[in-house]
């Protein structure tokens, strides 16, 4: 950019004049992240300055874009022009660059970098400055375990609701009841393919099993479920005799 130009120009014009000098480049400016505690520098903060030999100083930083844009060199090129540096110079959109840019820095401290030494001194703002393996895998099985505690409650009621619904309850009924008459009922059948292959075993029962499962559908998915009790009903009133196989000869 137009610093590199104008930091060689005034680097060949000391030579020109006797004095040793020489360019460099480097970077000025950038973001700094209060959370992650960083200074995040961009090539848009790139900048080129020239350097003087002078006797009993050594090499001297002279910048000649002082003179051009002395914004530019106090407070870095954002602030310095008025206008964006490019089509997506924005501050919207720096924002949010910046908001990657330190999921990115987290991401390498706490999962790619999280080494054994990380992982040793995981608790030391606890003030357990270092912990050996075994002392970590007890210290977090502890944890693990007061989270399970603290969750059982809750997920027993969870359960206990789901074991207390009418329908899955009467529903339960009705499959005991087909093992007990001899016919084994499959996880992976729905209500209508449990009931047309539970008739084949227990044909004089068929006109009770395809109600069963008609009403349990019905409560299912119907927009409008039948009564309550009449699912109930049906279920305990269904007394299947035990399937027994007869060999014909």
């Amino acid at each position: 950019g137009y610093c590199e130009h104008y930091a060689s120009a005034f680097a060949v014009m000391m030579r020109m004049a006797g004095i040793p000098s020489r360019v460099v480049t480097g970077y000025q400016g950038g973001w700094y992240s209060e959370i992650g505690n960083y200074l995040l520098v961009r090539q848009s903060d790139a900048h080129a300055w020239t350097e003087a030999w002078l006797p009993g100083k050594g090499w001297t930083r002279v910048d000649p874009t002082a003179a051009v844009s002395p914004l530019r060199v106090e407070r870095g090129s954002r602030d310095a022009l008025s206008t964006p540096r490019s089509l997506l110079d924005f501050d919207w959109v720096r924002t949010l660059s910046n908001g990657v840019d330190l999921v990115e820095q987290r991401w390498n401290d706490w999962v790619i970098g999280f080494g054994a030494q990380s992982q040793a001194r995981m608790f030391s703002r606890f003030g357990l400055e270092y912990m050996s393996p075994v002392v970590l895998m007890s210290l977090l099985s502890g944890v693990l375990g007061i989270a399970a505690l603290v969750m059982a409650p809750w997920l027993c009621r969870l359960i206990g609701q789901v074991d207390k619904n009418p329908v899955a309850l009467a529903w339960r009924v009705f499959l005991r009841r087909l093992k007990k008459a001899g016919y084994q009922p499959q996880p992976s059948n729905g209500a209508m393919e449990l009931a047309t292959a539970a008739a084949v075993y227990l044909p004089a029962s068929t006109e009770e099993i395809y109600h069963i499962a008609v009403l349990y559908n019905r409560h299912r998915y119907a927009v409008e479920p039948p009564p309550q009790g009449e699912l109930e009903s049906a279920v305990k009133c269904f007394r299947p005799k035990k399937y027994r196989q007869v060999n014909v000869i």
